[in-house]
């Protein structure tokens, strides 16, 4: 059986953090436009504890500069930690450059962890759900729509990303982007080399929904975490939305998926990305396949409206 990813996108997206005491994030960069009204703050960790209370220490193991940030839990209670006014130690903001910004959180017992980007004007809002173990792995696949443009009128600096993180010293890195990137040709792979707890962050050249980053590949010799973001998508009307989620890495891909439709628009969409060439894709157990896609590739569909 061939082994793929589904992804489920919606305006709100919302995703399922993995219960763990150790968790590695690369924030993505996302666009401020406003100061007085900013689309990027607050920036909040949201973590919450189970049968245990919880000591919790956040940071960042590349930048000195940053002071650990420290929470206690009690047992099945939750802490919020703002974040908005170390966005510049966090948010990997130059495209095609190495940073010393990769976040990990560490706990005395399980608990999970969400990063929001709360919009003060709650116009561009997302939760990052993060993995823990789940999340590290020596290759991604990006996975992507294909449709909805980012919205590059009102949003001049808004893009789609992706930011890698290494957890180990040395590690060399391989990405060969489905599309062009900031000082990257499509198609033409290249290296980099990271030390614990740097990043690696780049962003597509182009904003329409095609030259997104869907199908690029990243892989690597030691374990690494990898965060994608698609900044102010715009599906409908004047609305535009960030999208992202960290990644898990194709070791742990799978080949069956429940999919549940949400009740906001009739624009939420499903996208299966393939591990191997010749994956066939079936839908509510048809025997003939929706579609037959190679590696990287993705198929995906609209939900209609629900009766």
């Amino acid at each position: 059986m061939k082994k793929l990813l589904l992804i489920f996108f919606l305006l709100p997206l919302s995703t399922f953090a993995q219960k763990d005491t150790s968790f590695w994030f690369a924030a993505p960069e996302i666009v401020e436009f406003l100061s007085a009204n900013p689309h990027d703050k607050p920036l909040y960790f949201r973590l919450t504890s189970f049968g245990n209370a919880a000591n919790v220490t956040i940071s960042i193991p590349a930048n000195p500069v940053f002071t650990p940030v420290t929470a206690s839990l009690a047992a099945n209670s939750s802490a919020t930690i703002d974040l908005s006014n170390w966005d510049d130690l966090i948010e990997n903001d130059i495209a095609n450059a190495v940073a010393n910004k990769g976040i990990l959180i560490r706990s005395t017992s399980d608990i999970t962890a969400y990063y929001e980007v709360k919009s003060t004007c709650n116009c561009n809002p997302e939760l990052f759900a993060l993995k823990g173990k789940s999340a590290i792995g020596n290759e991604f696949i990006i996975a992507s729509q294909k449709e909805w443009p980012i919205d590059t009128v009102r949003f001049p600096t808004a893009r789609s990303a992706f930011n890698i993180l290494a957890t180990e010293n040395n590690t060399t890195i391989n990405i060969t982007p489905s599309q062009a990137l900031i000082g990257r040709p499509a198609g033409i792979p290249f290296t980099i080399t990271l030390q614990r707890g740097q990043t690696f962050s780049n962003q597509g050249l182009y904003r329409n929904g095609p030259s997104l980053l869907n199908g690029s590949i990243i892989t690597s010799d030691k374990p690494i975490s990898v965060t994608a973001s698609e900044d102010l998508l715009m599906s409908d009307g004047p609305c535009a939305d960030l999208a992202g989620d960290q990644l898990i890495p194709t070791s742990i891909w799978g080949d069956e998926f429940v999919v549940i439709r949400g009740a906001l628009t009739n624009k939420d969409k499903a996208v299966v990305t393939a591990m191997t060439n010749g994956t066939a894709i079936y839908i509510d157990g048809n025997t003939t396949p929706a579609a037959t896609i190679n590696r990287g590739q993705s198929y995906e569909f609209n939900f209609t409206a629900p009766t």
